[in-house]
């Protein structure tokens, strides 16, 4: 049986329409009442990446947040809402506009790392056999992944699978970066926090997202709600919107090696609005750091050049942005920025996991790419999407 993916088209964040957009694509893989039953504690696990007004595009909109907890409700569920910021996610909460719908929907926004972090240990697991996240995750009887359709610095693209690396709490999540110090293992390592910690669905905010970063940058209209049983799934038809092809994804390659299913088109149904009616034309890709993990044949002979040239990307800042808040020094989990006059870069202790950039308020920090990089990449995406 093929994994379901819907896509529901829903133009702008009023909150009739995105009442009607979430309810459509909550039915077209079942309902809701598929999901959550009666005196259900439910976790909507939502993305706040950094305290930035929804208008901004970087985290979930409290529409669909509101719409979602409704849902819940009106199933006999006890819904709590809420994340592990990159940081201040107290300050996330309030600034993202979840406390403001907490409170009209008289549920609990949480903060997973108020939690006391319960351990899981997974003898399979390929990088984190002893993980910890917050109790909170473990303790509900329905986890709801809701995130924010993304590109990503280092993996391309961030979604409904990655959004999970929030229920690492705290400063965790920065050592676990140090823990996994490349795309490869990165990968993997997600792919571990999934196996342990996997979505009961997934609900996706691809109405207005950002575009050439996954942090601060330009806003961009895709108009899209999606849903689905299977994260990963979701994840390769939100990808392939913006114009990413599941084969050169670091998340979809390592989980298709574990045989998880829903890694390949032909392995997904698509019901709701046909994929190329949703197509974003030229999205902006950030000027990510090459995968060296690619491995389809016309891949694996761009891998030959890439093991052998410099094709690295690196994280440099607009001086005339910085506000020496010190983020970007605080957040680096292998201590590569010093914050002087301005940040300043260490690129030989750098892992390029651009937590730096991810986490800079104003935008800032930027990432440069070599020439080569940009050649190959562009190669990459044109000969992806023949």
């Amino acid at each position: 049986m093929k994994n379901k993916v819907a896509i529901v088209k829903c133009d702008d964040y009023n909150q009739k329409n995105v009442d009607s957009a979430v309810r459509e694509a909550l039915n077209l893989i079942g309902g809701a009442g598929k999901f959550i039953k009666k005196n259900n504690k439910v976790l909507l696990k939502v993305n706040l990446l950094i305290p930035s007004l929804p208008e901004n595009g970087i985290t979930t909109h409290p529409a669909v947040i509101k719409t979602l907890g409704k849902i819940v409700i009106e199933n006999g569920g006890i819904p709590y809402i809420g994340d592990s910021s990159m940081w201040q996610t107290n300050e996330a909460l309030d600034v993202c506009g979840v406390t403001k719908v907490c409170k009209e929907l008289s549920c609990a926004a949480v903060n997973l790392e108020s939690y006391p972090p319960k351990e899981i240990y997974d003898p399979q697991a390929k990088i984190l056999k002893k993980m910890y996240v917050s109790s909170l995750v473990k303790d509900v009887d329905v986890l709801v992944t809701v995130p924010k359709l993304k590109v990503h610095e280092m993996m391309l693209f961030t979604g409904a699978v990655k959004n999970m690396f929030g229920t690492i709490p705290g400063q965790n999540k920065t050592l676990m970066h140090k823990k996994a110090p490349n795309t490869r293992e990165f990968s993997e390592l997600l792919i571990d926090l999934y196996s342990n910690v996997t979505p009961t669905f997934a609900l996706m905010d691809g109405i207005i997202n950002v575009e050439g970063s996954a942090g601060v940058g330009l806003t961009r209209k895709i108009g899209v709600i999606l849903a689905s049983e299977n994260s990963i799934s979701l994840d390769v038809v939100a990808s392939s919107i913006i114009g990413y092809a599941p084969e050169i994804l670091p998340l979809n390659i390592a989980a298709k090696k574990r045989g998880f299913s829903g890694t390949n088109p032909d392995e997904i149904e698509i019901v709701g609005e046909k994929l190329k009616n949703v197509k974003v034309v030229e999205f902006k890709k950030p000027p990510s750091v090459i995968p060296r993990m690619l491995s389809t044949p016309w891949l694996n002979k761009l891998n030959t050049i890439i093991n052998f040239i410099r094709t690295d990307s690196r994280p440099v800042v607009e001086k005339k942005k910085c506000i020496r808040c010190k983020i970007c020094e605080n957040r680096c989990p292998v201590k590569a920025v010093k914050v002087e006059k301005y940040p300043i870069f260490d690129y030989n202790l750098c892992i390029h996991c651009f937590c730096c950039c991810e986490g800079c308020k104003v935008g800032a920090i930027k990432v440069k790419a070599s020439i080569i990089n940009q050649i190959i990449m562009k190669a990459i995406d044109k000969m992806a999407l023949k």
